[in-house]
């Protein structure tokens, strides 16, 4: 990753169940992190989990894109160098 100065990047993941996103996301964190560039990682999947298990509901769905989404930002207000 070559990434210097103020320069953020985001990486918006998007396809289908079990098609290596988080596997990805993690990969680029991880080499975000070696290089000492700050990094963080929201999935919307994190809004389900619910002691230690995760629990989808179709119902709270748009809550959660909302809640990730705003984290987003937070982070793309702070100085996070990638956001995932």
């Amino acid at each position: 990753m070559n990434v210097t100065g103020n320069t953020k990047n985001m990486f918006i993941m998007r396809g289908l169940p079990g098609c290596g996103k988080s596997a990805l996301a993690k990969k680029l964190f991880d080499m975000a992190t070696e290089t000492g560039l700050t990094c963080r990682i929201h999935a919307t999947d994190d809004q389900f989990m619910e002691d230690g298990q995760y629990k989808f509901s179709m119902d709270k769905f748009p809550t959660a894109h909302t809640n990730n989404i705003r984290l987003a930002k937070q982070s793309a207000e702070e100085d996070i160098q990638i956001i995932i």
